[in-house]
């Protein structure tokens, strides 16, 4: 390699790197912004201001099925991923499918303040004093509650195969995997779900949306605020490092 190309290698290095490291730390950064948001001022809610409200989750009407188990939840995430062989022959599990599904629900800063299904007990619609509607799409941290592992050769569970009919089988059709790769579990499923039931604890992030104190959420979280910081900024930080790396790389390129 020529000067000149080492030059230019070096060079897009650093660009690159530092371009990562930019839009790393612009999210890490949106984040923490995010969770320390105050809470909302029940007398005079701001709209457009944006709060944190954490609580107890009560259900509204509304509710989402999370797939992989059929339960009413009002927010889950949920990944099928299948065995293969990754990197040096390995096993490893790979994503093929998944989603979130999210309901408008109520948080309920006070003590107790619903009935045994965690359901509002004014009909659904209303948030009283100590409480918030939430409702509006948003990003979703969830710990994991639910994993169900199906044999390459065995039946789904209902919900499961009532999953693959409505998802149109898309990352559902897959070669058999030879018998004597089957001992290390190889074309096996895997089938997570995190869900956010009623009466779990929560920590919403948003913007008062109206009058009424209304959320519109752009975090939902099972978490509390350092943690969901945790595990949002995980991947930032990982990507401000790869970044830097490269960066420093490129730098050094420069310099010889």
């Amino acid at each position: 390699m020529n000067l000149d190309s080492t030059a230019a290698f070096g060079a897009a290095m650093l660009a690159v790197g530092l371009g990562v490291v930019a839009v790393s730390a612009r999210h890490a950064v949106r984040t923490l912004r995010l969770l320390a948001a105050d809470g909302p001022d029940e007398r005079d809610p701001r709209v457009g201001e944006r709060v944190r409200v954490e609580g107890t989750v009560r259900r509204t009407d509304d509710a989402v099925t999370a797939p992989f188990t059929g339960r009413d939840c009002v927010a889950v995430e949920f990944d099928a991923e299948e065995r293969r062989l990754g990197a040096y022959y390995l096993p490893t599990w790979v994503r093929v499918g998944g989603g979130r599904r999210l309901a408008a629900f109520v948080v309920d800063e006070k003590t107790g303040g619903s009935d045994g299904d965690g359901r509002s007990g004014t009909g659904g619609v209303e948030a009283g004093d100590g409480e918030y509607l939430v409702a509006g799409d948003s990003v979703v941290s969830l710990d994991r509650t639910a994993s169900v592992r199906v044999g390459e050769r065995e039946a789904p569970p209902d919900p499961i195969r009532d999953y693959r009919a409505e998802t149109g089988g898309a990352g559902t059709v897959r070669p058999r995997a030879p018998s004597a790769l089957r001992r290390f579990g190889l074309g096996d499923r895997r089938y997570l779900e995190r869900r956010l039931d009623p009466g779990d604890r929560v920590t919403v992030v948003g913007r008062v949306a109206d009058e009424s104190g209304r959320i519109d959420p752009s975090v939902v979280s099972d978490a509390t605020p350092l943690r969901t910081a945790a595990r949002m900024s995980r991947q930032s930080l990982a990507g401000v490092a790869i970044g830097a790396f490269a960066a420093a790389v490129g730098a050094a390129l420069l310099l010889v």
